[in-house]
């Protein structure tokens, strides 16, 4: 597989709405994964 970075369009699209933009919902999704993360693992909340 290979892939042609110049017709790749993830960054396309930014400014229109906020919901149609893949790479903001990849990064909510991250956050998301490492907030749980830290919270499940004691980290944020120590006991």
């Amino acid at each position: 597989m290979t892939l042609n970075w110049r017709k790749l369009n993830i960054f396309d699209h930014l400014g229109d709405s906020w919901g149609s933009s893949v790479v903001v919902w990849w990064l909510i999704f991250v956050v998301l994964v490492f907030a749980l993360a830290g919270v499940f693992s004691g980290w944020v909340f120590p006991l």
